[in-house]
Protein backbone atom coordinates (compact mmCIF):
# COMPACT_ATOMS: atom_id res chain seq x y z
CA UNK A 1 0.00 0.00 0.00
CA UNK A 2 2.19 2.58 -1.46
CA UNK A 3 1.83 4.94 -4.33
CA UNK A 4 2.28 8.53 -4.91
CA UNK A 5 0.77 11.37 -6.50
CA UNK A 6 1.25 14.47 -8.86
CA UNK A 7 -1.76 16.21 -9.74
CA UNK A 8 -2.70 18.52 -12.40
CA UNK A 9 -5.51 19.70 -14.63
CA UNK A 10 -4.97 18.10 -17.98
CA UNK A 11 -5.85 19.36 -21.74
CA UNK A 12 -6.89 17.43 -24.13
CA UNK A 13 -6.00 13.41 -25.29
CA UNK A 14 -4.84 10.39 -22.61
CA UNK A 15 -5.87 6.38 -20.11
CA UNK A 16 -6.31 3.33 -17.50
CA UNK A 17 -6.03 0.10 -15.26
CA UNK A 18 -6.72 -3.34 -13.20
CA UNK A 19 -7.86 -5.84 -9.71
CA UNK A 20 -9.68 -5.63 -6.56
CA UNK A 21 -7.86 -7.98 -4.99
CA UNK A 22 -5.09 -10.16 -4.46
CA UNK A 23 -7.56 -13.26 -4.93
CA UNK A 24 -8.57 -11.93 -8.43
CA UNK A 25 -5.07 -11.11 -9.75
CA UNK A 26 -5.45 -13.50 -12.35
CA UNK A 27 -6.01 -11.09 -14.95
CA UNK A 28 -2.91 -8.73 -13.37
CA UNK A 29 -0.67 -11.22 -14.25
CA UNK A 30 0.93 -14.00 -11.83
CA UNK A 31 4.38 -11.49 -10.80
CA UNK A 32 4.78 -10.85 -7.32
CA UNK A 33 3.08 -8.57 -5.43
CA UNK A 34 5.10 -5.40 -5.01
CA UNK A 35 2.25 -2.61 -4.44
CA UNK A 36 -1.51 -2.06 -3.61
CA UNK A 37 -3.49 0.70 -3.02
CA UNK A 38 -7.21 0.42 -2.29
CA UNK A 39 -7.83 3.93 -1.12
CA UNK A 40 -9.53 3.09 1.81
CA UNK A 41 -6.98 5.67 3.51
CA UNK A 42 -5.11 8.24 1.99
CA UNK A 43 -1.32 7.36 1.77
CA UNK A 44 0.80 10.12 1.79
CA UNK A 45 3.40 8.78 -0.55
CA UNK A 46 0.66 10.23 -3.52
CA UNK A 47 1.47 13.83 -2.31
CA UNK A 48 -2.74 14.19 -2.25
CA UNK A 49 -3.97 17.81 -2.20
CA UNK A 50 -4.86 18.14 1.01
CA UNK A 51 -8.22 20.82 0.17
CA UNK A 52 -9.88 18.72 -2.76
CA UNK A 53 -13.53 18.88 -2.75
CA UNK A 54 -13.76 16.77 -5.88
CA UNK A 55 -12.32 14.18 -3.75
CA UNK A 56 -14.08 11.04 -1.59
CA UNK A 57 -12.36 7.93 -0.90
CA UNK A 58 -13.03 5.10 1.64
CA UNK A 59 -13.97 1.02 1.10
CA UNK A 60 -15.12 1.83 -2.39
CA UNK A 61 -11.84 3.38 -3.53
CA UNK A 62 -10.64 6.67 -4.95
CA UNK A 63 -13.68 8.61 -6.68
CA UNK A 64 -12.65 12.37 -8.12
CA UNK A 65 -16.50 14.43 -9.49
CA UNK A 66 -14.79 16.32 -12.29
CA UNK A 67 -16.49 19.10 -14.07
CA UNK A 68 -15.50 19.08 -18.25
CA UNK A 69 -11.87 19.12 -19.43
CA UNK A 70 -11.27 18.56 -15.87
CA UNK A 71 -8.31 15.50 -14.67
CA UNK A 72 -6.86 13.92 -12.27
CA UNK A 73 -3.41 13.55 -12.62
CA UNK A 74 -0.95 11.41 -10.13
CA UNK A 75 2.73 9.94 -10.03
CA UNK A 76 3.91 6.96 -7.42
CA UNK A 77 6.88 8.01 -6.39
CA UNK A 78 7.06 5.31 -3.38
CA UNK A 79 10.50 3.90 -5.87
CA UNK A 80 11.51 3.43 -8.78
CA UNK A 81 10.94 0.18 -10.82
CA UNK A 82 11.97 -1.78 -13.22
CA UNK A 83 10.27 -4.56 -15.12
CA UNK A 84 6.76 -4.25 -13.90
CA UNK A 85 3.37 -4.56 -14.24
CA UNK A 86 0.88 -1.24 -13.47
CA UNK A 87 -2.49 -2.26 -13.17
CA UNK A 88 -5.42 -0.84 -12.29
CA UNK A 89 -10.02 -1.18 -11.66
CA UNK A 90 -11.70 1.92 -12.68
CA UNK A 91 -15.43 2.77 -12.81
CA UNK A 92 -16.96 5.24 -15.27
CA UNK A 93 -20.30 6.42 -16.37
CA UNK A 94 -18.82 7.69 -19.54
CA UNK A 95 -21.63 8.91 -22.15
CA UNK A 96 -21.54 7.06 -25.74
CA UNK A 97 -18.59 8.43 -28.22
CA UNK A 98 -17.47 10.78 -25.50
CA UNK A 99 -14.09 10.99 -25.18
CA UNK A 100 -13.34 10.92 -21.23
CA UNK A 101 -10.75 8.63 -20.37
CA UNK A 102 -8.85 6.43 -17.62
CA UNK A 103 -5.20 5.06 -17.69
CA UNK A 104 -1.81 3.83 -15.87
CA UNK A 105 0.81 5.69 -16.80
CA UNK A 106 4.62 3.72 -16.94
CA UNK A 107 7.97 4.43 -17.59
CA UNK A 108 7.72 7.94 -16.21
CA UNK A 109 10.42 10.12 -14.51
CA UNK A 110 7.92 13.27 -14.20
CA UNK A 111 5.38 15.77 -15.36
CA UNK A 112 7.20 15.99 -19.18
CA UNK A 113 8.65 12.80 -19.48
CA UNK A 114 6.37 9.75 -19.29
CA UNK A 115 3.90 7.29 -21.40
CA UNK A 116 -0.03 5.92 -20.66
CA UNK A 117 -2.15 3.33 -21.55
CA UNK A 118 -5.34 4.89 -22.15
CA UNK A 119 -9.05 3.54 -22.20
CA UNK A 120 -11.56 5.68 -23.72
CA UNK A 121 -15.05 3.33 -22.36
CA UNK A 122 -16.92 6.08 -24.19
CA UNK A 123 -15.80 5.36 -27.75
CA UNK A 124 -13.91 1.63 -27.03
CA UNK A 125 -10.54 2.46 -27.86
CA UNK A 126 -7.20 2.94 -26.41
CA UNK A 127 -4.01 4.49 -27.06
CA UNK A 128 -0.78 4.46 -26.24
CA UNK A 129 0.89 7.94 -25.88
CA UNK A 130 4.37 8.90 -24.82
CA UNK A 131 5.34 12.35 -23.75
CA UNK A 132 8.59 13.96 -24.31
CA UNK A 133 10.24 17.68 -23.71
CA UNK A 134 6.77 18.87 -24.35
CA UNK A 135 5.73 16.96 -26.91
CA UNK A 136 3.11 14.39 -27.71
CA UNK A 137 3.13 10.85 -29.72
CA UNK A 138 1.19 7.64 -30.36
CA UNK A 139 3.58 4.29 -30.64
CA UNK A 140 -0.16 2.49 -30.75
CA UNK A 141 -3.59 3.01 -31.26
CA UNK A 142 -7.16 0.63 -31.40
CA UNK A 143 -10.73 -0.53 -30.86
CA UNK A 144 -11.84 -3.13 -28.72
CA UNK A 145 -15.14 -4.84 -28.40
CA UNK A 146 -14.11 -6.04 -24.63
CA UNK A 147 -13.86 -2.38 -23.22
CA UNK A 148 -16.89 -1.91 -20.89
CA UNK A 149 -18.85 1.08 -21.72
CA UNK A 150 -22.25 2.41 -20.31
CA UNK A 151 -22.83 3.09 -16.88
CA UNK A 152 -20.60 2.28 -13.86
CA UNK A 153 -18.33 0.12 -16.51
CA UNK A 154 -15.85 -1.31 -14.92
CA UNK A 155 -12.22 -1.94 -16.98
CA UNK A 156 -9.24 -3.80 -15.88
CA UNK A 157 -6.32 -1.55 -17.56
CA UNK A 158 -3.06 -3.09 -17.15
CA UNK A 159 0.38 -2.98 -18.50
CA UNK A 160 3.54 -4.50 -18.27
CA UNK A 161 7.24 -3.33 -19.66
CA UNK A 162 9.92 -5.74 -19.55
CA UNK A 163 12.85 -3.67 -20.60
CA UNK A 164 11.96 -1.96 -23.78
CA UNK A 165 9.06 -3.83 -24.26
CA UNK A 166 5.39 -3.79 -23.32
CA UNK A 167 2.10 -5.08 -23.26
CA UNK A 168 -1.07 -3.39 -22.69
CA UNK A 169 -4.45 -5.14 -22.18
CA UNK A 170 -7.71 -4.56 -20.72
CA UNK A 171 -10.46 -6.75 -18.88
CA UNK A 172 -7.42 -9.55 -18.85
CA UNK A 173 -7.17 -9.32 -22.91
CA UNK A 174 -4.09 -8.38 -24.83
CA UNK A 175 -4.89 -5.27 -26.71
CA UNK A 176 -1.24 -4.66 -28.28
CA UNK A 177 2.51 -5.27 -27.51
CA UNK A 178 4.69 -2.11 -28.34
CA UNK A 179 8.27 -1.34 -27.32
CA UNK A 180 9.31 1.98 -26.71
CA UNK A 181 12.72 3.78 -24.37
CA UNK A 182 12.23 3.29 -20.54
CA UNK A 183 14.24 5.41 -18.51
CA UNK A 184 17.36 4.61 -16.91
CA UNK A 185 17.62 3.72 -13.77
CA UNK A 186 13.93 2.59 -13.07
CA UNK A 187 10.76 4.74 -13.30
CA UNK A 188 7.54 5.81 -11.38
CA UNK A 189 3.87 4.66 -12.28
CA UNK A 190 0.53 6.34 -11.92
CA UNK A 191 -2.99 7.33 -13.63
CA UNK A 192 -4.84 9.64 -14.67
CA UNK A 193 -8.80 10.05 -15.07
CA UNK A 194 -10.21 12.85 -17.64
CA UNK A 195 -13.50 14.40 -17.95
CA UNK A 196 -13.99 15.43 -22.04
CA UNK A 197 -15.29 18.64 -22.42
CA UNK A 198 -18.25 17.78 -24.42
CA UNK A 199 -19.21 15.13 -21.59
CA UNK A 200 -22.23 16.36 -19.58
CA UNK A 201 -21.25 17.35 -16.06
CA UNK A 202 -20.05 16.99 -13.25
CA UNK A 203 -18.67 13.01 -14.06
CA UNK A 204 -17.86 10.45 -11.24
CA UNK A 205 -14.29 8.49 -12.22
CA UNK A 206 -13.52 5.98 -9.57
CA UNK A 207 -10.02 4.34 -8.78
CA UNK A 208 -11.28 1.34 -7.06
CA UNK A 209 -7.47 -0.25 -6.50
CA UNK A 210 -4.34 0.19 -7.72
CA UNK A 211 -1.32 -2.25 -8.27
CA UNK A 212 2.48 -2.84 -8.80
CA UNK A 213 3.43 -6.32 -9.61
CA UNK A 214 6.79 -8.05 -10.17
CA UNK A 215 7.93 -9.25 -13.79
CA UNK A 216 11.46 -10.06 -14.00
CA UNK A 217 13.77 -8.36 -11.23
CA UNK A 218 11.58 -5.64 -10.66
CA UNK A 219 12.98 -3.96 -7.91
CA UNK A 220 13.02 -0.27 -6.13
CA UNK A 221 16.02 1.72 -7.06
Amino acid sequence: MHPLVFRRSLPLLLVGMLIASVGSAAACGNGKLILEDKFETLDPSWHFSQQDKRRTNGPDGLTYRLEPGDAIALLNQSGSYQNYEVCAVFITSIPANLGGFVNVRFWSVDEDHYYWGNVFPGRGVYLITRKQNGKTIFPATGAASFIAKGANATNEVSVSVNGNKGTFSVNGQKLTDFTGQPPEGGSLFGFIMFADKENPGPSDFTLKSIQLREIGTAQPQ
